[in-house]
């Protein structure tokens, strides 16, 4: 006290100094430069207006929330730049740039000290989180914008520009012809592709023989029959009558205002719709319209991705920054003289048939290439540009024209901690929860295995009764893994999630009470309902909290992806424990209690769902595939049951109702590829099969799963069989998979991001060679720590290696937005693999049982059967090992690795919530891409 009391004034000095301080930073008025836009911290606007342009999109009129008028910066960026802003998403801490539109006549008879409004052509999209952010705000919300930030700057000397907009690029053109208004002598041609007229409503061409003209062009068949189109002066007539559109009005106003300073600015309107496309011609017609003089001349594309490449070929990245890269495209074959190529940054979705490309055109020769003209060509765009690319969100896709991707706010390392978890503990129990959804189908069958003769026993089930125990649990998680995942997609996945575990619980401590062997098949089916509806949402949220490749993601879904193999091992030790010491209902109540308490765990650690929820419309209706579903489940569910009852049917295979189930099934399964091929709300786009890697990998694993699970089930059925093992001592010798599983999917985690994919699928197709083989070859009495130990052991390293590196791929290709419809593909083709190779197992087991040989290797030995069964394992395995040659994956989670493209094709009601294409890139440097021009790489 006497130290306080000796200096105490100074310490009333500096709390007076510190209060004081505070008080007034937190009273004074606001001064204009900390209130106006800049490019360092993000300034509050308010949103004033919400003007719709289309169903889709709207300008949006943004004024500055302090009235502080605009910087220099930005009335300099006006007179020679194409530029943008940041918009702040403040839930998730992102950020997009958008381009701003010109502003408006009366905007302009503002004076210096007044505040300029902002306006923003902006689409909304499904799974766009700040789009659908945006759109969702009501007038008067406040807005944070950061910027300006310089894309393009136009050359002093510039004389002519031709500017291919499509879509929402017509913003940045408009720009362009803002600032060229401000020069003199300078002459802009602006040829728009739109998708509908109602984009560019009432917009009539300055040269109309070029657009109207190509609506009366008809073969002289057509002319002969009748079917004339409506004459070019029609057409023309009935666009005059249209009331003018947003867009085309400020278009026209901006045609006045730089009449005078200009020598002209012309548009052209092409919309798909009509039959009007932007022709190799009309651009050369655009570049011969006036006489040349001295000065720069350029050609500016901007559009979604697809747009750019047919006409200017792709952007390349190299040495950390995206580049322009080498002239290619419709502009390649052209004879330019001294113009110069600018394609404008755009990660819009691909889509091939974009505005302005005709449906018969053969897609552009994209391979490397010489540039056509000096090094400036090569336009490297600005950093700001870059860091917005570096920090790409998958599933903000939106197809706003020479608009970046979103950002984070502060970059974040991908191999750091989640923001979404306080401590890495939470995260750790996070894994463990969705590792426990995955392993729920296989725990259950894994201790149904060992308990199912001990239950037949107790209530007196027949042989078909039994075999339904695990067949029912098949039958519906594989029938309705499709449609729960994408429920997860559209309504939201943690609810899903903990709701699925928690009922998955109580519906096991009601089998643990089965009085009948039907009351007991049937709670086996509904378990395999809840197993089905927990997966999805698991895999859902891992995908989207891990967003971007890294030995973390690696380490996670190494993790993962252990739950499939091991939960069937862990079920079969545990439920054969407590089988041993009370009875099979002590299985039950194991698994009751256990996902009980995971549920519990689950609530308190599961993060809330970022990606947007669709509300019960028509809309979201039409995006749950209702036809698809039906054609999934029926088919699936048919498929299986035929091969299920195959084995005890009275004449086998040839029984009737098999023959009629299995080709019932077929039928059911090709028309449902059929109908998500041609329906425009598919739950899986089919073109994400013509990604090489993608489909060998999943053959592959196809390969590997029609052998690991029934190696599994018939060698622990032949240690209680033949070798009279009890339900304990059958666990027992399974435990090597435990173990060996285990620090197989460390090893993989640890080596993802450091060795080649290829190497490690390769390594474990051949582990699966050698395992079936080994337990093939064995006889009855042979030891087993020379056959079946060493067999156990390579079997799970070959599904784990397999299952990690598939599992992160799959993922990996598909938008954030699609995760647990990614999940439930991968876990719906395992599943149907299991069900097939139980169904050809067991036909093959009953076979050779009832034709036993009396010599040869196999003579009078009571393993043949089992035998058969292992060699049709080692068959399945060789083919998997006959593709692995051919793949062309390399590391995953390596530090620069962004994955594969994770963007959205166009289908049905604009630009939906996520299709699917995938490439890899190897290294950050490279690409490969295969599957041509509808396929791009997601950079970093």
């Amino acid at each position: 006290m006497s130290w306080l009391r000796r200096r105490a004034g100074p310490l009333i000095v500096l709390g007076s100094s510190a209060l004081g301080g505070a008080a007034y930073r937190l009273l004074r008025p606001a001064d204009s430069s900390d209130a106006a836009l800049n490019p360092h911290t993000f300034t509050p606007y308010t949103l004033v207006d919400k003007q719709a342009v289309s169903p889709t999109s709207a300008i949006f009129t943004l004024r500055n929330a302090h009235g502080a008028p605009d910087p220099e910066s930005v009335k300099d960026v006006w007179k020679r730049s194409v530029w943008s802003v940041q918009i702040k998403q403040p839930q998730l801490q992102i950020a997009r740039a958008y381009t701003p539109l010109p502003p408006t006549l009366e905007g302009k008879k503002k004076g210096e000290a007044e505040p300029q409004d902002m306006r923003l052509l902006i689409r909304q999209e499904e799974g766009g989180e700040v789009s659908t952010y945006l759109h969702r705000l009501q007038e008067q919300s406040t807005i944070e914008l950061r910027g300006p930030n310089t894309e393009y700057e136009l050359p002093h000397d510039i004389k002519e520009v031709i500017f291919l907009a499509g879509g929402t690029g017509v913003a940045p053109a408009m720009q362009v012809a803002e600032a060229l208004g401000r020069r003199t002598g300078s002459k802009m041609h602006i040829l728009w592709a739109n998708r509908r007229r109602e984009e560019c409503l009432g917009g009539i061409s300055d040269n109309r023989d070029e657009s109207t003209l190509a609506q009366s062009r008809v073969g002289w068949w057509k002319s002969l029959l009748g079917f004339n189109q409506p004459a070019a002066e029609d057409v023309l007539a009935e666009q005059q009558a249209q009331e003018k559109g947003v867009l085309v009005k400020e278009l026209n106003d901006l045609k006045q205002r730089t009449e005078a300073a200009t020598r002209g600015l012309s548009v052209q309107y092409y919309v798909d719709e009509e039959k009007t496309f932007i022709q190799p011609s009309d651009v050369i017609k655009s570049m011969n319209r006036w006489q040349q003089e001295a000065g720069s001349r350029i050609i500016i594309v901007s559009g979604p991705d697809g747009f750019i490449e047919y006409w200017a070929g792709k952007k390349l990245w190299a040495n950390g920054r995206e580049v322009q890269g080498p002239l290619g495209g419709e502009l390649r074959k052209m004879d330019l003289g001294d113009w110069k190529v600018l394609k404008l940054p755009s990660l819009s979705p691909v889509d091939e048939r974009w505005a302005g490309l005709t449906p018969s055109d053969d897609s552009p020769d994209t391979g490397p290439q010489p540039a056509f003209a000096p090094p400036e060509v090569v336009l490297p765009l600005s950093s700001v540009s870059r860091h917005r690319i570096e920090a790409q969100m998958a599933g903000d896709e939106d197809a706003e024209l020479g608009n970046t991707a979103a950002s984070p706010i502060i970059d974040r390392d991908p191999n750091a901690r989640p923001e979404c978890f306080r401590s890495t503990f939470q995260e750790c129990l996070f894994v463990i929860s969705v590792t426990m959804a995955v392993a729920m189908t296989s725990f259950l069958t894994g201790s149904i295995t060992v308990m199912s003769s001990f239950a037949g026993r107790e209530l007196n089930m027949t042989n078909a009764e039994i075999t339904w125990m695990n067949a029912a649990t098949s039958l519906t998680a594989g029938a309705l893994l499709l449609f729960f995942g994408s429920i997860a997609d559209l309504f939201g996945r943690k609810s899903m999630f903990i709701g699925s575990m928690f009922l998955f619980s109580i519906f096991c401590l009601g089998a643990g009470f089965s009085k009948s062997g039907m009351t007991l098949d049937i709670l086996c089916g509904v378990l395999g309902i809840w197993s089905a509806s927990a997966v999805p949402p698991a895999q859902g949220m891992l995908g989207a909290i891990y967003e971007k490749p890294s030995p973390r993601k690696n380490k996670v879904f190494g993790c993962f992806s252990a739950g499939n193999p091991l939960g069937f091992v862990f079920g079969t030790i545990l439920s054969g424990l407590f089988t041993q010491i009370f009875n099979w209902r002590a299985g039950f109540f194991l698994l009751a209690i256990v996902y009980f308490c995971i549920s519990v765990i689950a609530v308190f650690t599961v993060p809330d769902d970022t990606t947007p929820k669709q509300s019960l419309n028509e809309e979201s209706i039409k995006k749950m595939d209702l036809p698809g579903t039906a054609l999934t489940i029926l088919g699936i569910g048919m498929f299986c049951a035929s091969l299920s009852l195959g084995g005890d049917a009275p004449n086998g295979w040839k029984t009737p109702y098999v023959l009629v189930l299995l080709i019932l099934g077929l039928i059911l399964i090709v028309a449902f590829v059929v109908w998500e091929i041609k329906y425009p709300y598919a739950m899986i786009d089919m073109n994400i099969w013509r990604d090489r890697d993608f489909s060998l990998l999943l053959i592959i694993l196809s390969c590997g799963f029609l052998g690991f699970p029934v190696l599994t089930f018939w060698l622990a059925l032949y240690f209680q069989t033949e070798l009279g093992y009890s339900a304990l001592m059958t666990g027992v010798h399974m435990l090597p998979m435990v173990i060996v599983g285990l620090l197989a999917n460390v090893v993989a985690a640890l080596l993802q991001h450091k060795v080649s994919n290829k190497l490690i699928v390769g390594i474990g197709a051949i582990a699966y060679l050698l395992s079936f083989v080994l337990a093939a070859v064995q006889r009855y009495g042979d030891s087993y720590w020379a056959f079946s130990f060493p067999a156990l052991m390579l079997c799970v390293v070959g599904a784990d290696f397999q299952f990690i590196v598939a599992n992160m791929y799959v993922l990996s290709s598909m938008p954030l937005n699609k995760q647990s419809i990614a999940g439930s593909l991968f876990q719906t083709l395992t599943r149907l693999c299991t069900a097939v190779a139980y169904g050809i197992a067991t036909a093959i087991f009953n076979g050779v049982q009832k034709n036993p040989s009396t010599s040869g290797y196999y003579g009078n030995n009571a393993i043949e059967p089992f035998a058969a069964v292992f060699w049709f394992s080692a068959g399945c395995a060789f083919l998997g090992l006959l593709f692995v040659p051919f793949l062309t994956i390399g590391t995953q989670g390596h530090k620069g690795d962004m994955g594969r493209v994770k963007e959205s094709l166009e289908s049905g009601m604009g630009l939906d919530d996520g299709q699917v294409v995938a490439a890899v890139s190897e290294k950050p440097e490279e690409q490969n891409v295969p599957g041509g021009s509808n396929m791009q790489l997601k950079r970093e």
